[in-house]
């Protein structure tokens, strides 16, 4: 993996200099990325907050909006990826294609409270556990988080955002791993192991059955849909599902 180091420096006895560049490179190779580093989830979060909203009954499996691009909330445009939009789309078929306008409606019904909840639901927010240490909790925001770290309060329009994985959420690549399992293993969010043994009993998130299945439904046909965006996996010889995500760069050196 990329940025990388010689591990073997480690074996014996690491010259100042050595340490001093590796810990000042701006690429932190010394990060261990799948526990520390943090990341906004783009449309991975999608799953996770369609199934909080059939739990909680904010939308049902029959739930559909008609995609034409974009959504005005507030006043403001949020578009939608596909210029030109989904058009008609279930909830299923709204994580199949990943459809933005579906979820910047529920985020708005839902609210910053109900977003923030269904994701800590599926464990994040927090640190997973697992034996590594020096983990990252990741950030679940909240209008209190927002006046105690940016001295004002949570605007609505950041909710919108956050119902795609944009804006001021993050996570661990191991917390989304977590979240993950807890949807397509039957609802329980386990601790992860490195080591062989040292299996937790996982904790129920209290989903059932039929809100699991449906958004194990909408992730399948994200590989096997004929929309699915990631379709193009969709030859493999295994059945599987899965979820596409992109997130924004604010900006980037050149070079």
């Amino acid at each position: 993996s990329e940025p990388a180091f010689d591990p073997d420096l480690f074996a014996g006895h690491l010259e100042p200099a050595k340490w001093q560049e590796l810990s000042g490179d701006p690429l932190k190779p010394l990060t261990n990325r799948a526990l520390q580093a943090l990341y906004p989830p783009g449309s991975t979060i999608k799953p996770i907050f369609a199934a909080g909203a059939l739990h909680d009954g904010v939308r049902s499996v029959g739930s559909s909006v008609t995609c034409t691009g974009a959504v005005s909330i507030y006043g403001h445009p949020y578009r939608c990826w596909l210029k030109g939009g989904h058009g008609h789309v279930s909830l299923i078929e709204a994580i199949e294609v990943s459809c933005d306008s579906f979820f910047y409606h529920l985020a708005h019904d839902a609210g910053l409270d109900a977003l923030a909840r269904w994701a800590r639901t599926v464990g994040l927010g927090s640190m997973t556990g697992i034996e590594l240490g020096a983990e990252s909790s990741g950030l679940v925001p909240s209008d209190e988080w927002s006046r105690k770290a940016r001295g004002h309060p949570w605007y609505g329009g950041e909710t919108i955002s956050v119902g795609i994985g944009q804006g001021p959420i993050l996570v661990t690549p191991i917390q989304m791993a977590v979240a993950y399992a807890a949807l397509v293993n039957g609802g329980s969010r386990v601790r992860p192991h490195l080591v062989e043994g040292q299996a937790s009993p996982g904790v129920s998130i209290g989903y059932s059955a039929d809100t699991l299945a449906a958004v194990r439904r909408g992730m399948e046909l994200v590989v096997r849909g004929d929309r699915g965006t990631a379709r193009r996996l969709g030859s493999l010889p295994i059945p599987f599902g899965g979820k596409t995500g992109t997130s924004q760069v604010i900006a980037k050196q050149e070079g």
